[in-house]
């Protein structure tokens, strides 16, 4: 069996241990940063990525189904949409979510530090969630109506091309969020 490239072989279990992880966001949130939204690519980001996608598949393939059966749409998984769709009253295609999820699928999501720091929103949001609405109880909505601002915050910074300033904001966001509900 021929050996493989050594470099290679390396990104690809890095990736795969990130994606069973699912710890970037707690990294950055924590201050280790994300150096650039928009490095320069390389072979070992494609083969860093198909091992954090195999990581990711296999965290998740436990669990298929909804085990928690809630019907609440504001109970869902991320904040960002809760604070838009249900305290601010926006339909789910709101300019603001729209902005969001192009900035998602345009920028975060061509790069890996972006897919890994996507994955630990979803991995992050829906306990923040469910930690909102059981600590704040009648008051959870006031909560996420106060995250609005930061929303349009980082909806201009993006629509201003200033992407990195954007995360970043983001950033400061979620970590208020995790160090009060997470």
């Amino acid at each position: 069996m021929p050996r493989g490239n050594e470099k290679l072989d390396k990104a690809y279990a890095a990736g795969d241990k990130a994606g069973r992880d699912g710890d970037l966001l707690d990294d950055i949130i924590m201050g280790l940063g994300l150096p650039s939204l928009i490095p320069p690519h390389t072979d070992e980001d494609d083969v860093y990525s198909k091992g954090y996608e195999h990581g990711a598949e296999q965290r998740h393939s436990g669990s298929s189904s909804d085990s928690d059966n809630s019907s609440d749409s504001d109970k869902g998984g991320c904040y960002l949409t809760t604070a838009c769709v249900t305290a601010m009253g926006f339909p789910d295609d709101c300019f603001e979510l729209d902005v969001l999820r192009s900035f998602r699928e345009d920028v975060l999501m061509k790069t890996m530090d972006g897919r890994k720091a996507i994955s630990e929103y979803e991995r992050m949001a829906p306990r923040i969630i469910e930690a909102v609405h059981e600590r704040e109880g009648s008051h959870a909505m006031e909560i996420f109506r106060g995250l609005y601002p930061d929303i349009r915050i980082a909806v201009q910074l993006i629509l201003s091309e200033k992407y990195n300033e954007a995360f970043s904001h983001y950033r400061q966001m979620s970590s208020r969020l995790a160090k009060a509900y997470d």
